[in-house]
């Protein structure tokens, strides 16, 4: 067999359990698979205790962390191929508990990840032929793949302008919550080494692809869009919608746009009085108290058991957001039969008119329009409810994501990319 022939064997990089480690498993299951490189997990180091730890009767804090812990397991055939770097985690989660300040807490965090990077580049490359990391983690391991002709792929899950747009968003509304933790940062905290060493970025959604390419200066042909996938579970959704009960799912913050759609709501108040607007997610006070916010109807974090519940009753999905990656609960409500009313910045994979309504960003007069043209029409509701439900039957299955990351690594050498 020659080196062209050879299957590639690509070296993961990310920290947590994202989609539940499909990216790693994804490669682990075609062959290709170099190694795993992450930050804690069940099945390794203090992981193995963890599994263990969370029947002893330990202060709640600790309990509850050994309890998530032990829920980050990957699959066998990735778990044999993990490294992991548990004991600076649990060293960073120790000091973590005793800092209040978010910003402070952010600060350690990077200090933790620039450790990390440290580590991870002395743990080397093996004999990969491909680095795969999300938003640039591994450090001084992209610089050396890229030194060595070794192609690096990074995975953009959110807009880099994020942080941007989110400080804009808090100057412009300044009491709708807390600033952002990482003000005034200008974008999304960015490892100098991810636009500088990467080949080839994959987004989630064009809206990912154009902010590369018209913010950071990333040439188009360097970027791949490649939508998420969504957990067959969805689909067990039984839908029974009531009539006017708009659904929003995700932080209750600016940068997901709560304040667009309580200016919505309180627009539609004297219009439609069979609306109903109920707020799935975590929400600080001065959101939940604010006059403007007195249509929404705050159910705080509800727990993932119970979330399929308000999907099942809801009759409209709203996310009027202004920066995503691509906005997973926008998935899960196409799979749970309900019409989505969003925006471009979702990063969204609905088409206007099809499976939802795209509104402009910042617009809640449009907002309000839309929401009432899908209330009334019930025809166009029902249609557009069942177009949203076949897409992503057909669409989003993760045997189709494996693939296309799996072809995408195979059409990519460091031939190629010297080129």
């Amino acid at each position: 067999m020659t080196p062209e022939d050879a299957s590639p064997r690509v070296l993961v990089v990310h920290s947590g359990a994202r989609h539940n480690y499909a990216l790693p498993a994804a490669f682990a299951s075609n062959g290709m698979l170099e190694a795993f490189y992450t930050d804690a997990c069940a099945g390794r180091g203090i992981g193995r205790i963890a599994e263990w730890a969370g029947s002893l009767p330990l202060p709640r804090g600790f309990k509850e962390q050994a309890t998530r812990l032990a829920g980050r397991r990957p699959p066998d055939r990735v778990l044999a191929k993990t490294s992991t770097d548990d004991f600076a985690t649990l060293a960073y989660e120790l000091k973590a508990r005793k800092i209040s300040d978010p910003a402070l807490r952010r600060l350690e965090h990077r200090r933790l990840a620039e450790a990390r990077n440290r580590r991870l580049s002395a743990k080397g490359l093996g004999t990969a032929t491909h680095l795969f990391n999300v938003l640039g983690e591994g450090g001084g391991l992209a610089l050396e793949a890229r030194a060595r002709g070794i192609p690096v792929i990074s995975d953009i899950i959110i807009a880099l302008s994020t942080a941007r747009i989110h400080y804009a968003e808090f100057e412009a509304f300044p009491d709708w919550g807390p600033p952002p933790p990482d003000r005034p940062a200008p974008d999304f905290p960015t490892p100098p080494h991810l636009l500088e060493a990467t080949d080839v970025f994959v987004c989630p959604s064009p809206f990912v692809a154009d902010d590369l390419v018209e913010n950071f200066g990333v040439k188009r042909a360097s970027t791949s869009v490649i939508p998420y996938a969504l957990s067959e579970t969805w689909f067990d959704i039984a839908p029974r919608p009531e009539v006017g009960r708009v659904l929003f799912a995700g932080t209750a913050d600016r940068r997901k746009g709560v304040h667009y759609l309580a200016k919505a709501a309180k627009r539609l108040a004297g219009h439609n009085q069979s609306l109903h607007f109920r707020v799935a997610g975590g929400v600080h006070e001065t959101v939940r108290l604010h006059p403007d916010a007195s249509q929404l109807t705050f159910l705080g974090r509800v727990p993932r058991d119970q979330i399929k519940a308000e999907f099942a009753a809801a009759d409209i999905f709203v996310l009027p957001t202004l920066a995503e990656g691509s906005a997973t609960v926008v998935y899960e409500a196409m799979a749970a039969g309900l019409p989505v009313i969003t925006t471009e910045s979702a990063g969204s994979v609905i088409q206007d008119g099809v499976e939802g309504l795209i509104v402009p960003e910042r617009d809640p007069d449009a907002l309000a329009s839309a929401i009432d043209k899908l209330v009334s029409d019930r025809e166009m509701r029902t249609r557009i409810a069942q177009a949203a439900r076949q897409k992503a039957l057909g669409a989003f299955g993760w045997d189709t994501w494996a693939e296309n990351l799996v072809g995408l690594v195979r059409s990519i050498s460091g031939t190629q990319i010297s080129t």
